[in-house]
Formats: C-alpha cells, structure tokens, sequence
C-alpha cells in the first residue's frame, strides 16, 4: 500500500504543482524518478518473497510508464529553462520596477543603471567623452527641428528642415529643406509615409484616451483614400 501510494503520488501531486504553483519541471522529473526507485524496489522485495509473475509484470509496466512521464517532464523543463528573455524584456522588467509614488525619474533609471549587473547598463554610454559628445549632437538635432519658415503656398509657418528615414540609414544622417523635400514627389512620398508611421506611433501611445477616437477614426479614412 506504501508503495502503491508514493507511485500515485509521484505521478499526480508533482504535476498538480506544476500547473498551480509553478514548480520547474525538472524537480518534478527528479521526484518522479525517486518514487520509481522507492516503488521498484519495494514491489520487487514484496513480490519475489511471495511470488507472482503477473504482479512483477505490473510493476515493470507501472515504472516503465513513469520513467516515460519523467523523462518527458524533464525534457520539457530543460526547454523552459534555457529560454531566457530578450534584453528587451528584461530592461523593461527593471524600469517597472523603479517607479516611486507613481513616477519613474530619469535620474533614478541612470542611478541605477551604474550598477554594470543589471540589463539597463548596457543601455547608456559610460565614457564621459563620447557621452558629452553626443549629449552636443542631440542638442544641435533640436536646434535644427526649431527653426520656422514661412511656407511659400500656404504662407503658414512650417518646419524647416526634416529628417527622412533614407538619410539616417546614411553614415552621420542629415537633415533636409522641407520646400524641396515637398517638391520632390519621390521624397514628398517618403515624408507622407515616414508622418504616417509617426502618427500610428501617436496613435498607440494615446489610444487609451477614447476622446481622441473621432481622431483617430478620421486619419484611417483619409489614410484608406489617399495611401491606399
């Protein structure tokens, strides 16, 4: 009877673990196989003092069966376990973790990220030179998107200069004249679909805000019309 109640034991209780409380699956391999181990060997003490060909047939079968579960249960732990996240996912998994009173400062995230075992570290430029360097690059992006002109057609202030998706692919990108660039069909295409994208990102990110529905709704019409 002990040795009926740790095979059932070994076969169902781990498996209940598993599903509620997430127990890996190699401890669950790893218990099964002690319970085989226990069951052979009592059966087999019990059954060739008392003899009976049918009940060591059993036995075999029953251990065979669970040998089977737990080399399978083990396979798939193995699987489980070496599947690590992306950088991605664990970046993201760090920043939920520093929100304080329902914020999350930059300041924090950089504090933080000092510490070269965690995910975020990677993510930042350490050397004092090279950061400096393009800390002055992404101040002169912002002095450049600044500037204002007069549109000559529509006589309506509009940006300056623009940067299109082919010049950052180029090595040091650039920006261009936005009356040329509206000029040229082939790059006015390019700005049409580059606003596009823009706008589905704006999209995403507000799209928890349902009075900007009749907005968003408006933008898919025209965009069905005109890009098709």
């Amino acid at each position: 009877m002990l040795s009926f109640a740790m095979f059932c034991y070994g076969s169902y209780v781990p498996l209940g673990f598993v599903r509620f409380r997430y127990v890996t699956f190699s401890f669950v391999a790893l218990w099964q196989l002690s319970c085989v181990a226990f069951c052979y060997v009592q059966l087999r003490l019990v059954l060739l003092r008392y003899g009976s060909y049918v009940g060591l047939s059993y036995v075999r079968f029953c251990c065979v069966v669970l040998c089977y579960g737990s080399f399978v249960h083990l396979l798939v732990g193995v699987k489980i376990m070496g599947k690590k996240k992306s950088i991605k996912e664990l970046r993201d998994a760090e920043l939920l973790t520093l929100k304080r009173r329902g914020r999350l400062k930059a300041a924090t995230v950089v504090e933080y990220a000092k510490n070269p075992k965690t995910a975020l570290h990677s993510a930042f430029e350490w050397d004092d030179g090279k950061a400096a360097h393009q800390y002055r690059l992404w101040q002169a992006e912002h002095l450049i998107v600044s500037v204002r002109i007069i549109e000559p057609k529509s006589n309506t202030p509009i940006q300056a200069f623009v940067s299109l998706g082919s010049d950052r692919k180029l090595q040091g990108g650039g920006y261009r004249d936005t009356v040329s660039v509206l000029s040229d069909k082939q790059l006015r295409e390019e700005l049409l679909m580059q606003a596009w994208r823009d706008f589905r990102y704006w999209q995403e990110k507000y799209q928890s805000l349902v009075e900007l529905a009749p907005i968003f709704a408006a933008a898919e019409s025209i965009k069905s019309s005109k890009v098709g």
